[in-house]
């Protein structure tokens, strides 16, 4: 079998911790192309991967006929424009999150796959993480009842930085778009139903920030089950992984807890399971270390390969994407009107970044 032809755009953390070395290990790809706008990251993956062509200008990636596919790991302005482009070359389409900084955004995206007849995937590697599809397994199999209440909190402790892109306006949003697009998707997926009620509280803590670092957002479904989601860069920091991602679900039989490691470690969340009457600690076994098959990128990687080699449609597509995209949307328009925000949003919703001027301080 030829093997599947693979560009890269975008070189940061995501494309170098979650794509690249997973598209390297699978039979069925090679990388033939990379792209970024900073000339060193190039060097540093060129050398490291021996790839054959790297460019600054993404669109040459575009225009080769031989590049069937395409990974995203641009900031989340430019994914719009770059997948409306990959579509309209004829690329398949791996696009991480979160999938466009508004619903607009979102529609048009899948408005140019499905007109050009190509995959689009959303990069919620979390779907593919085995702790969580156990979540999901014991959820469905109702062990324990049906789940009515879900509670998450996504922190860390960073108070000197206000430059990167996570922290401007123009991104859309901050850290409940960057940390709660993921937690939103896991919710719709676990709990079965769509989320149709939105309220939010954000602030901004550090100076020089443009968008949230701190927030909390509750959600209502559509079959009663309520959630609340704190995403913070200013509050607690895990001592070994720095990033401190925990929950708890209540089911109408018992409970859940999971604490999930950084997204960088191929270690697996810890799990306790109560039944009504006592607590079972699940034990995760990892598959493999130098290639570590249980490992989310991994398997995330693997199963956009597979759904380009047998024309099926990935797990976690562009609907998935956008349905985070309006709650996360929703959720700052809950925030600046002060009131409870139904969904669905209008499919023409945009964002004004000139919005986010009116984002609440934390004054001492």
């Amino acid at each position: 079998m030829k093997k599947i032809n693979v560009g890269i755009i975008g070189l940061g953390g995501a494309a170098r911790i979650g794509h690249i070395p997973w598209y390297i290990l699978n039979p069925y790809t090679r990388i033939k192309s990379i792209s970024d706008v900073d000339s060193s990251r190039i060097n540093y993956v060129r050398e490291m991967y021996h790839i054959e062509n790297s460019f600054t200008d993404y669109t040459k990636i575009l225009e080769d006929d031989e590049i069937d596919a395409v990974s995203i790991c641009t900031p989340v302005h430019t994914h719009k424009e770059i997948t409306i482009a990959a579509a309209e070359n004829g690329k398949h389409i791996l696009v991480e999150k979160p999938m466009a900084r508004d619903v607009k955004e979102c529609y048009d995206m899948i408005s140019a796959t499905e007109k050009n007849d190509v995959l689009l995937m959303v990069g919620f590697m979390k779907r593919f993480n085995p702790g969580f599809q156990y979540i999901k397994e014991i959820l469905d199999r109702e062990e324990i009842g049906s789940p009515h209440y879900f509670d998450v909190h996504w922190s860390l402790y960073d108070v000197k930085h206000a430059e990167g892109f996570r922290y401007k306006a123009y991104t859309g949003g901050g850290v409940f778009q960057d940390h709660g697009s993921h937690y939103i998707d896991i919710l719709r997926w676990w709990s079965k139903s769509e989320i149709h009620e939105v309220t939010a509280e954000f602030n901004i803590m550090v100076d020089g920030r443009e968008v949230e670092d701190h927030g909390v957002v509750l959600l209502r479904f559509k079959n009663g089950a309520i959630a609340t989601l704190e995403t913070s860069r200013v509050g607690l920091e895990h001592p070994i992984y720095r990033l401190y991602e925990r929950g708890q679900i209540y089911t109408t039989g018992g409970s859940i807890s999971f604490s999930s490691p950084d997204w960088t470690s191929f270690e697996l969340p810890e799990i306790n399971l109560f039944n009504g009457k006592q607590w079972k600690t699940i034990k995760m076994l990892k598959k493999g270390r130098e290639k570590p098959d249980h490992y989310m990128f991994k398997r995330e990687i693997d199963h956009f390969v597979n759904c380009i080699v047998n024309n099926v449609e990935p797990a976690v597509n562009g609907y998935d994407g956008l349905k985070a995209i309006e709650v996360i949307n929703a959720a700052y328009i809950s925030s600046f009107e002060k009131r409870k925000v139904k969904l669905p949003l209008n499919r023409s919703f945009e964002i004004d970044e000139k919005m986010f001027r009116s984002m609440p301080r934390f004054n001492l």
